[in-house]
């Protein structure tokens, strides 16, 4: 579920981008403010979803809290064994939050660094925006900041199944970086193009 809404924020904000997309992306918002606002107000049950959606992550999420006001600065250190206990007798073992889980293991500087790469990955992707018009570096970076706020843990720890979520969209971004500095270098100087 925190990818589909990593996807659903991405996909939003590129037709929020494409002119031709835009009228799509206004009648979607409506829609969920409509169905929610129905939801809210009893005309409409409620789907469920927050009760199977949230996977026990505010009890998580408030006891990463506790644990993260313990050690504020540096955290615990990657090595650090997170174990959540659930009301059912369960031990939860990663954050729900790649934001909660870098402030826990690193303190404010793990989270600091996290936010920096984060506002890297941003700045790159607006600036290739800019330059070509190419929005896939925004609309990766978006869903990694959304998916990361429902999901995952630190990126530090061993490589699991989350990495793919996290560095292969990172990589692919690098990736596109690079194609697009080496068809730059290969493109012609204008003043040399004039006279051949």
């Amino acid at each position: 579920r925190a990818v589909f809404a990593g996807l659903a924020a991405a996909l939003l904000a590129t037709a929020v981008v494409r002119r031709a997309l835009r009228p799509l992306a206004a009648a979607a918002v409506l829609a969920g403010i409509l169905y929610l606002g129905l939801v809210a107000i009893g005309a409409l049950p409620p789907p469920g979803l927050l009760d199977r959606g949230d996977s026990h992550r505010l009890l998580i999420w408030q006891q990463a809290w506790a644990l993260a006001l313990q050690r504020p600065w540096f955290g615990y250190g990657v090595n650090f064994p997170i174990a959540f206990a659930m009301p059912e007798g369960d031990v939860i073992h990663h954050t729900h939050s790649a934001y909660l889980a870098h402030l826990v293991l690193g303190g404010v500087a793990g989270l600091a660094l996290y936010l920096a790469l984060l506002a890297l990955m941003a700045s790159a992707a607006l600036a290739r925006y800019r330059r070509d018009g190419n929005f896939a570096n925004a609309a990766l970076t978006i869903f990694i900041a959304v998916h990361g706020a429902f999901d995952f843990s630190a990126f530090v720890e061993n490589a699991g199944w989350q990495w793919i979520h996290f560095w292969l969209p990172l990589g692919l971004m690098a990736g596109g970086e690079l194609a697009a500095a080496r068809a730059d270098e290969d493109r012609p100087a204008p003043a040399a193009a004039a006279r051949a």
